[in-house]
């Protein structure tokens, strides 16, 4: 369950802390053709830095994407 009590997102009970980011599909060298393999980097990427939430922007994203938050534990919240 997800709920927001005492001023705390509780997930299963367990009050949690988001650290976000926004992201969009985007590739510096293939502009918004994104592949699956730039998805990939992109969630280790944040794994790496302490991530926990991404937020999508204006669009759905791939559900490839939405299969890797799940597989790596990412919090999404969904814009579009």
């Amino acid at each position: 369950t997800v709920e927001v009590r005492d001023r705390a997102l509780r997930v299963n009970g367990r009050a949690i802390l988001l650290c976000g980011v926004n992201r969009h599909d985007h590739c510096p060298e293939k502009g918004k053709a994104v592949s699956r393999a730039d998805m990939r980097a992109d969630i280790c990427q944040m794994k790496r830095h302490n991530i926990n939430a991404v937020r999508t922007s204006h669009y759905p994203a791939d559900p490839y994407f939405y299969a890797l938050c799940d597989r790596w534990g990412m919090y999404v919240v969904d814009e579009a």
